[in-house]
């Protein structure tokens, strides 16, 4: 999907394009701003999309950098991960608690459109522990991923649905935060352990 060169190319199958554009209006649909970042040639974008999400509304102040992935496999083939952007998210996502970074992972041949974030640091964390592994394992989506939370377009919908923006973008916020804080925990035993030595 991804030429090597330093230069990214589009993802141009139908499938990705739908689901880049149903994603982008979702955001629109919340009134949350959604920017495509546009691959002019010169170097490869970070990723797909990001939004910036000013202190004050129901959802903190934020920046979040999205990377879109569609598969039509039950697990990610993790070589549609392009590890130039899997390593920039992940250093983008040990920043700032207020910034997040991460993948949107659309597994289409799900019946129940499963829809799954996962952050940069995460995904990459389990990269670099398993380098035998060809897909990223259920257990571990499981367990680090978060889904997209869906709900009725409207309320007499019977099978059309809706991301629910806000709670995402909160979910993401608080799980960034609770790695933040085991991240300060673990500093601060370590500079507690060499006080005392």
């Amino acid at each position: 999907m991804y030429e090597t060169e330093n230069q990214r190319v589009a993802k141009t199958d139908g499938p990705s394009k739908k689901f880049e554009g149903y994603f982008a209006k979702q955001f629109r649909d919340w009134d949350v701003p959604v920017e495509r970042i546009v691959d002019l040639g010169y170097t490869p974008p970070l990723c797909d999309y990001f939004t910036i999400i000013p202190e004050g509304g129901a959802v903190p102040g934020m920046a979040c950098f999205f990377e879109l992935l569609t598969t039509s496999e039950a697990e990610l083939p993790l070589d549609d991960v392009e590890p130039e952007i899997l390593s920039e998210l992940a250093r983008y996502g040990e920043t700032l608690p207020q910034i997040h970074a991460g993948f949107v992972l659309n597994f289409r041949s799900c019946p129940d459109r499963k829809i799954v974030y996962i952050s940069g640091v995460d995904l990459k964390n389990y990269v670099d522990s398993n380098p035998e592994e060809a897909t990223l394992s259920d257990e571990f989506l499981l367990q680090y991923g978060i889904s997209m939370p869906m709900e009725k377009a409207t309320p007499r919908a019977r099978k059309a649905l809706k991301m629910n923006i806000p709670q995402f973008l909160l979910a993401i916020h608080e799980a960034d935060l609770v790695r933040w804080r085991v991240v300060a925990a673990t500093a601060e035993t370590a500079v507690a352990a060499l006080a005392a030595a």
